[in-house]
């Protein structure tokens, strides 16, 4: 299956820096396993991503060990066609 991958310390990068994160680069990227595709978000805008292809809970499982994080499996509402997971490397700040 795949699936959006982000880590949480990006996530919180991006909510924190008041700019609007249409195209990813290499300092966003999640994993070694992870490759950037372009799609569209759920406004029509051109956006790039990370992705990976997980098939089983075993290898998402296999990619937490990896890393050393937890995995969430969650949805994305820019793009709600994908599963999103994240590498839960720091909390997840929330607004007020």
């Amino acid at each position: 299956m795949e699936c959006i991958i982000s880590r949480s310390s990006v996530i919180n990068k991006c909510n924190e820096d008041g700019e609007f994160h249409l195209l990813f680069t290499d300092k966003e990227k999640p994993c070694e396993e992870a490759y950037l595709k372009e799609l569209l978000d759920s406004d029509g805008n051109k956006c790039s991503r990370y992705f990976i292809d997980l098939d089983t809970i075993t290898e998402l499982d296999k990619l937490s060990e990896k890393y050393d994080t937890d995995a969430l499996v969650t949805k994305n509402l820019d793009f709600p066609e994908y599963t999103a997971l994240i590498l839960y490397d720091e909390e997840i700040k929330q607004e007020d």
